[in-house]
């Protein structure tokens, strides 16, 4: 994907013009004379359609590594509501599929799981072990929680945009 976009100008109004303009890689024609305001409106729009393009493919490959490893991550708000879970998280803690569904991590994990030994917290690390309520399971989990500033992200999270000057 390029960083800049590609806007023809022409002075021909004929839609083989356009066709071809577009199939040769340009991301909008215009007709002269282009007012500087509309120029620099379509560049501003094209940015921003490329910036959305790329965080969009930069979140389908992060969801693609969450999803192929054997870890489980959570990512939690500041309620303690899981906003997402990788394939392993959810397998461990029986959470459900459906990303919209609202879960609070510490009352499903008090539905369904008893701390044996360990303590888990915010921004913390400890070695949990777990049963089932009803004793049928035990499971060890390595805990690490970290809370994420807006200075944490060199980029801004996918699907959000800055202003273009």
């Amino acid at each position: 994907m390029r960083p800049v976009p590609i806007v023809f100008q022409t002075a021909l109004d004929d839609e083989n013009v356009r066709v071809r303009a577009l199939e040769a890689g340009a991301d909008d024609l215009l007709t002269k004379p282009v007012p500087a305001t509309l120029l620099k409106t379509r560049v501003r729009t094209l940015i921003e359609l490329h910036r959305h393009r790329a965080a969009n493919v930069a979140r389908t490959r992060y969801d693609l590594v969450l999803d192929t490893i054997g870890e489980g991550v959570l990512t939690l708000d500041d309620d303690d509501h899981v906003v997402e879970a990788n394939r392993a998280a959810r397998a461990l803690l029986g959470l459900p599929r459906d990303p919209l569904a609202r879960v609070h991590l510490p009352e499903h994990i008090a539905r369904h799981w008893k701390v044996i030994r360990g303590q888990a917290g915010r921004d913390s690390d400890a070695r949990l072990v777990y049963t089932t309520v009803d004793g049928t399971m035990a499971t060890a989990i390595d805990w690490t929680s970290r809370t994420l500033t807006d200075g944490d992200h060199a980029e801004p999270h996918p699907g959000t945009t800055r202003p273009v000057d």
